[in-house]
């Protein structure tokens, strides 16, 4: 089902068709998302996915390391570049940051396509917090995320969302623009050792403590396979031992 809802979600966007880390799991070029709203009132919009022209870039500046571990903090850097001339970014009407919105999202990589627009959900898609920000005079802007994660293989994202004009009417809202960069990862499970936690023990508790009934109820469970003992007798069993108690 989780699959079906992926590959129905690439179907019916709009001239869509396999990009960069959506193609290869190692492709390094970034996959744009543009969200053009037809009115105030529309809060959907339609969108549209293509590589990013040249003028929008994002990579990654600090990898995540290939051998990862379950439970393991990994600090992971990246940034987008943009061209000024050409990108002539604005704020959303509910937003004070030029960037948005930036985060790292890990998808489990058997469930299919990662997008931008998976929620956080156990089991499917685990995202880092949410980061804001500003480009810099050059179009530049770097985000510093830690990713810890369960065992299991992700392709991972790094995601950055600004918006720009509309391009046919600045009297509607701006387009909003999800850019982003992937890789797969292999989250290796820690291999676990007994502790004395884990060990199950049976209290020992001494004959003499026990009044004659409990030490012929202990004696009444255990089975013999050796021969009579002097003064036992013989029980349904097994042969039990006989208390000398007084």
């Amino acid at each position: 089902m989780r699959v079906f809802g992926f590959l129905l979600l690439l179907a019916i966007l709009p001239g869509v068709r396999a990009q960069c880390y959506l193609e290869g799991a190692y492709e390094d070029c970034t996959v744009c998302w543009s969200t053009v709203y037809s009115s105030t009132e529309d809060t959907t919009g339609e969108r549209s996915i293509a590589e990013c022209p040249a003028s929008i870039r994002v990579t990654w500046d600090a990898l995540p390391p290939e051998e990862m571990f379950e439970g393991a903090s990994y600090p992971v850097k990246y940034s987008i570049q943009i061209a000024p001339a050409l990108q002539n970014v604005t704020l959303a009407s509910d937003k004070t940051t030029t960037i948005a919105h930036a985060n790292i999202h890990s998808c489990v990589a058997s469930a299919g396509a990662c997008t931008p627009f998976i929620a956080n959900t156990p089991g499917l898609s685990t995202h880092t917090a949410e980061l804001r920000g500003d480009f810099d005079a050059t179009g530049k802007a770097i985000f510093e995320s830690d990713m810890t994660l369960s065992p299991e293989m992700y392709t991972i994202i790094g995601h950055v969302r600004f918006y720009e004009p509309n391009a046919l009417d600045r009297s509607l809202p701006p387009t909003k623009i999800d850019a982003c960069i992937g890789l797969q990862r292999t989250v290796t499970a820690l291999e676990r050792t007994a502790t004395a936690l884990d060990v199950v023990t049976t209290p020992v508790v001494e004959p003499s403590s026990l009044p004659v009934a409990g030490i012929a109820g202990i004696a009444a469970g255990v089975r013999s396979n050796s021969p009579p003992r002097p003064g036992g007798n013989p029980g349904a069993d097994g042969w039990l031992l006989k208390s000398t108690a007084k």
